[in-house]
């Protein structure tokens, strides 16, 4: 079986689009790198963009903001539309870079255009006040504060802006104060969360209003909103129609926006029905916050019906209904129908469709898609970029990793932050670490999830000191590391045996930081204890918990004990598991193994008899390998694979050289009712074994074999693995379930500890 991925023969073509020369500009201005700014402009000017005035804003953006007033008077004179912005801008470069004369003049032609607002004013006020012309700037102040629509929108731009101090100080300065500046003031506060800190001054502020308009309460019910509050939101609501405020559409749109689950669902449809009442309805913009209300709420059925309804859709429409297919699992048939339908896609609907069939686990017509967007010349965007590169590390698709990574530095997105963390976690859950640690070291700016992800990849790859040393790097760098971090750094104190690093780190994690342990930080420490053979320091860690331990706790001490033969806590603990985790096969599995390795086959033989009467069936050992631009995937004793014959032949080929240099099967975990040479037969042909055959086979010498499996790799496949590493000279890299084992010259990564 296989399935395709990304096609190497057809490299994409990226044809730039707005966002992105934007997106480009953006980053020369961060960097003030005007020379490669100027190449962008004049590869603009031979583009159908070369009189789009939102490029032309950001390239004016560049010149002022890099000091290049030549270039950039240049460019303004240039314009054949100019709005406010544009003359904002000019202005703002004058002021800010020491010509007041010429920021005067500006300022007095955008008056003859009609194109003054409060950005004008203040920016021409601190030009004039940077350059002594102290008088000046309070002439002009004192003009201000005669107009209270300048007033307000000074108000309004500080308040959006995120400046509430001054914000307040300006409202309260004000002689005359209108609606306007009521609701300016408050509307600063609802967009920055200051609701969330210090509601009661916010609540005081709309109280005092003498006036409230729909605006206002607008304001108060998107507010609420936002921070959650779905019953406040509605009691605003109400009380406004009861004070004779009649609902516009932000009203509608901001109220659906408080009902977001299915407990919420009748609610939402007696809001529809009002809508309809109030003829709002045809509005696309409710519409598509009606779909989005029925989608949030787990009616997809409802969100299609609304779609259908509606006379008209513009991309949002598109987008949600997509977007609420992907969440709540629709079919394939019903999701492509959706989408084929859709006269204008963009990148946020083909997004959406990766995304949706990545959550399916169908990764096949996920990277499909992916293919088909970049042919019909849709750029892909961060997020974009960021779904398909966690479907890469959740399928281990190296190779398919590798393409993204490469259309990804097309597009210029390398430098972004999150896109780099999706690499670093890529290529860590890929089995490469060393390419996650290279773009990981390439990153201009790092943030507590960049360094999580290097760190939480050294642990899975069971190199703990190397975690260790990364973490302390972190602090040195000044990053606080987070609760997730303690994760990965106690995951690789765990798979490496260091106890007591690992004690160390728990208390500083408690103490210096004053994080409070999740059951994940403990899973970590029972796994740490137990793996070193501290079973019963294990054991009272869990009794000592401030809280009930889960199945995974009791799941981490269960295969403690397997790896220490203790059939007597192994008993103890699988019992409680078992109260909860009843159809967990895993649990059975572990449990049997250990019963099978100590000789206590009656209890292996009563395990079974459970499993088969309360119907738990094991889940099959699966093995994938990537070769190329497909993924070959293998079962035990698979004979279903075009090369079988060959990978069979090769397999016996191995199996003689390897028990030529000292290999003995490990048949511990085999039935004992038959003899040892079927017992070692029935090992012959696991799913791992059946891989590293035919990569082989197919792969060039000294190429690394990587491979995925679905299951805990088991004793036998482990011992056989390193000794085909040292009689063929091959790196192979195999990711279990729990971690990567990267075996070279007939050793293991793992040092047999996992």
């Amino acid at each position: 079986m296989s399935k395709r991925l990304l096609s190497p023969t057809k490299q994409p073509v990226i044809t730039l689009d707005s966002s992105t020369y934007v997106r480009l500009l953006r980053r020369c201005i961060d960097m003030k790198d005007v020379v490669v700014g100027q190449q962008i402009h004049a590869h603009i000017l031979q583009t159908r963009f070369k009189s789009d005035t939102y490029i032309l804003n950001t390239l004016l953006v560049m010149y002022t903001k890099c000091a290049h007033l030549v270039d950039a008077r240049q460019l303004f004179n240039n314009m054949s539309r100019r709005d406010t912005f544009t003359w904002n801008m000019m202005l703002t470069g004058y002021a800010k870079n020491g010509h007041a004369d010429e920021a005067f003049r500006i300022y007095e032609q955008m008056q003859q255009q009609g194109k003054r607002d409060v950005v004008s004013w203040t920016a021409l006020i601190v030009g004039l006040v940077e350059n002594g012309c102290g008088e000046e700037a309070l002439e002009i102040f004192s003009q201000m504060q005669e107009d209270v629509r300048v007033m307000n929108a000074l108000v309004s731009m500080y308040a959006r802006c995120g400046s509430l101090d001054e914000a307040q100080q300006v409202f309260d300065n004000m002689d005359i104060k209108d609606v306007v500046s009521w609701n300016a003031l408050i509307v600063g506060y609802a967009d920055h969360g200051q609701y969330a800190e210090s509601f009661d001054d916010a609540q005081q502020l709309f109280d005092k209003m003498e006036t409230k308009n729909v605006i206002s309460w607008n304001t108060m019910i998107g507010g609420y909103a936002e921070l959650g509050n779905s019953d406040q939101s509605f009691q605003a609501f109400h009380k406004m129609k009861q004070e004779g405020i009649k609902a516009d559409i932000v009203t509608f749109i901001s109220i659906l926006s408080a009902v977001h689950s299915p407990a919420a669902v009748e609610q939402g449809r007696q809001l529809h029905r009002l809508i309809a009442q109030s003829g709002f309805d045809s509005d696309v913009r409710v519409g598509n916050a009606l779909i989005n209300m029925y989608v949030k709420c787990g009616s997809i059925k409802e969100a299609r019906q609304m779609f259908d309804n509606m006379a008209s859709h513009d991309a949002i429409s598109w987008n949600t209904i997509i977007g609420g297919y992907a969440e709540h699992g629709a079919s394939e048939e019903a999701f492509r129908q959706v989408f084929d339908s859709m006269a204008n896609r963009n990148v946020i609907s083909w997004t959406a469709m990766i995304g949706g069939f990545s959550k399916d686990g169908d990764g096949e017509e996920a990277f499909s898609v992916f293919n088909q967007m970049q042919q019909e010349g849709i750029v892909p965007n961060t997020i974009t970029f960021i779904s398909i590169l966690k479907l890469c590390a959740s399928t281990a698709a190296l190779l398919a990793g590798k393409r993204v990574h490469a259309i990804i530095n097309q597009a210029g997105l390398q430098a972004d932050i999150c896109v780099g963390n999706a690499l670093v976690d890529m290529y860590a859950k890929c089995g490469s670490i060393v390419d996650a640690q290279k773009v990981f070291d390439k990153m201009h700016e790092r943030d507590v999830v960049s360094w999580n992800a290097i760190i939480t990849g050294y642990a899975q790859h069971g190199l703990g000191e190397d975690a260790l040393q990364l973490y302390n790097q972190m602090q040195q760098e000044g990053l606080s590391p987070d609760s997730t971090t303690f994760v990965g750094v106690l995951s690789a104190c765990s798979h490496a045996g260091l106890v007591y690093e690992g004690l160390q780190l728990f208390n500083s994690m408690c103490h210096d930081y004053s994080i409070i342990p999740t059951v994940e930080h403990y899973g970590c420490m029972v796994d740490l204890l137990g793996r070193a053979g501290l079973l019963n320091a294990a054991e009272g860690f869990i009794r000592s918990m401030p809280f009930e331990a889960d199945a995974s706790i009791w799941a981490a001490f269960l295969g403690a004990c397997r790896i220490h033969s203790n059939v007597k806590l192994a008993d103890h603990a699988a019992k409680i598991l078992l109260r909860t985790e009843t159809q967990n096969a895993a649990v059975y599995v572990q449990l049997s193994n250990i019963y099978a390795a100590a000789g206590l086959w009656d209890d292996v033989e009563k395990v079974r008899n459970s499993m088969k009467d309360r119907g738990v069936k094991k889940e099959p050992g699966r093995t994938w390998i990537e070769l190329g631009d497909q993924t070959h995937s293998f079962m035990i004793e698979d004979r279903s694979h075009p090369q079988s014959e060959k990978i069979y032949a090769e397999l016996d080929r191995l199996g003689k050289l390897i028990q030529t240099a000292g290999y003995v099967p490990d048949t511990r975990f085999v039935v004992h009712d038959v003899d040892e040479k079927l017992k070692e037969v029935a090992l012959c042909y696991h799913s791992e074994k059946l891989a590293i055959a035919f990569g082989i086979i197919n792969m060039p010498s000294g190429t690394p074999i990587r491979i995925i499996k679905n299951l805990r790799v088991c004793t036998d496949c482990h011992t056989f693995t390193k000794f085909i590493s040292k009689i063929t000279g091959r790196e192979i890299v195999a990711r279990d379930s729990r971690r990567f084992h990267h075996f070279k010259n007939g050793l293991c990564s793992c040092g047999d500890f996992w």
